[in-house]
């Protein structure tokens, strides 16, 4: 906006663009960030029951004295894409059809999936997870080296956390926690 103003009112070069000017111009013009949606996930209010059953389950077992807090554990995967805000454009509000540009030769297809774990004590004992699409083969020495020690690079072919990323997961972290993992856990494990 800048280079624009001074192009078109050079007597006007002084101009000095901030956030609080950007957000009075789009209500002025009728402009608003707009994105396309194609998301098919489940809305928070439809998996109310499941998480409710869940948790219920998990309350039963821990008053039944089986687990401490260091046992109880929330992990979740999720996507990161390699270009963020892609299909979000500036347009009038209420526009029918919205243009944007998209990132080229497939980057907005790109992404890895990021694993987080929490345990109910809030001590951390396993290390963030990051896995990238591929075989991780052809990745030179020093770019290993450069990687950050407190997270687990792992690679997958469509970068999805898989029985097989699990397995190699539960082993890598889990082993630095506990010689075994209970039987009566197993069933509560799905992969």
């Amino acid at each position: 906006m800048i280079q624009l103003v001074k192009e078109r009112n050079p007597e006007k070069a002084d101009f000095k663009a901030s956030d609080r000017w950007f957000s009075a111009f789009c209500r002025r013009y009728g402009v608003a960030l707009r994105r396309k949606t194609h998301t098919a996930q489940k809305a928070p209010e439809q998996l109310r029951n499941t998480i409710t059953k869940f948790h219920s389950k998990i309350l039963r077992e821990r008053k039944r004295g089986k687990y401490e807090d260091r046992d109880i554990i929330n992990k979740d995967q999720t996507p990161l894409p390699f270009v963020l805000d892609d299909g979000k454009s500036y347009d009038s509000t209420g526009a029918k059809e919205v243009w944007c540009s998209n990132a080229s030769s497939g980057l907005d297809k790109r992404q890895c999936t990021v694993q987080l774990t929490i345990f109910a004590d809030g001590v951390s004992r396993v290390s963030t997870t990051i896995i990238f699409r591929g075989q991780g083969k052809r990745i030179s020495p020093n770019e290993k080296r450069s990687w950050d020690s407190r997270v687990n690079v792992m690679f997958q072919p469509k970068a999805w956390c898989d029985e097989n990323v699990m397995k190699v997961w539960v082993e890598r972290e889990w082993g630095n926690i506990c010689s075994r993992i209970p039987q009566e856990l197993i069933h509560l494990v799905r992969f």
